[in-house]
């Protein structure tokens, strides 16, 4: 007889990055003042741009199909680890008890990268990079890594546990945030906190993964969110 899923769970990373303990912050968490607004150049409708600065998540994830870049220029990397995390705090609403789970018992047996989609998790910045990831959708992140397993970080502090990986090309991190279903089909999710930078360069990028298995995958993770 297969083993009950995992209750939900919030992650020692959920509560360093987005100050919440409890599934049942989350909803207040998401209209908590930011401590340093940034100030956003937005355009709609063609017209032309104009400045705003969203006071909380709430007001800041109602504005993000609007936004075209911040004032100053240099804040758009700030920008984008905080719709990610505002996005996060929006999953964790939605939090609800699995009725099943092929995921691992932790981040730590996940380290095959074989298991691992590319499509999802190989940054592709380049019109080369982006033309192989689509030419090779099924493709393992070790067949693009060339690494056959992640660094497992157990943090004694506040981080939780961490998946590093370093390509030829890009460092990756994975943070875990927290397990639940959250998309309602059932099954057990993860939701991961995806970093990524280049190794050589300024580019980084951050975005949330919402992981799951099924058996039918044969083992492999899919991811069912990237943003």
């Amino acid at each position: 007889m297969a083993s009950p899923p995992p209750p939900p769970a919030i992650l020692p990373g959920a509560v360093e990055r987005l100050g919440v303990q409890r599934f049942d912050e989350a909803a207040a968490a998401l209209e908590r003042p930011f401590a340093e607004p940034l100030e956003l150049l937005l355009r709609r409708d063609g017209e032309a741009r104009n400045v705003i600065a969203p006071p909380h998540c709430r007001a800041l994830l109602d504005l993000r199909q609007h936004i075209v870049g911040t004032r100053p220029a240099i804040d758009w990397g700030v920008l984008q680890q905080r719709l990610a995390d505002c996005r996060a705090l929006q999953w964790l609403t939605r939090a609800a008890p699995p009725l099943h789970s092929a995921l691992p018992v932790d981040l730590a047996a996940a380290r095959d990268t074989r298991l691992w989609p590319a499509q999802a998790l190989r940054p592709a910045v380049s019109p080369d990079e982006m033309a192989a990831i689509q030419a090779r959708p099924a493709a393992s992140l070790h067949e693009f890594s060339g690494r056959r397993q992640w660094r497992f970080v157990a943090s004694a502090g506040q981080q939780g546990q961490v998946l590093q990986l370093r390509g030829p090309a890009y460092e990756l991190q994975l943070q875990w945030l927290a397990r639940a279903d959250f998309d309602g089909d059932g099954w057990e999710d993860w939701l991961l906190n995806w970093r990524a930078r280049a190794v050589d360069g300024s580019w980084q990028s951050s975005r949330n993964l919402l992981l799951t298995r099924k058996p039918s995958r044969a083992g492999s993770f899919s991811v069912r969110v990237s943003e």
